[in-house]
């Protein structure tokens, strides 16, 4: 014959158990989204790439920063500047 737990000891070891499975439930949900977020911030470095590229036909070489945001300024990477 089995031996049981008292009733409180059962609903402590139900709740606990539950709480870990939801707990490990909630790291997958999170490893999910991680990797969502790093395949889109994977593309959208591909798009920035891609439009550097374009403004350097336009532009030839150049830098941009905060200023770039703000008002629309760059700076030209001259060759001695490369090296």
């Amino acid at each position: 014959m089995s031996k049981k737990l008292s009733q409180e000891h059962q609903d402590k070891f139900k709740k606990l158990n539950n709480d870990v499975t939801a707990l490990k439930l909630d790291l997958g949900t999170l490893a999910q989204q991680q990797h969502m977020l790093l395949h889109a911030s994977a593309e959208k470095q591909n798009e920035v790439d891609e439009f550097m590229k374009e403004l350097t036909e336009e532009y030839g070489p150049i830098e941009l920063n905060q200023d770039t945001l703000k008002d629309g300024s760059y700076k030209e990477i001259k060759e001695e500047d490369k090296k």
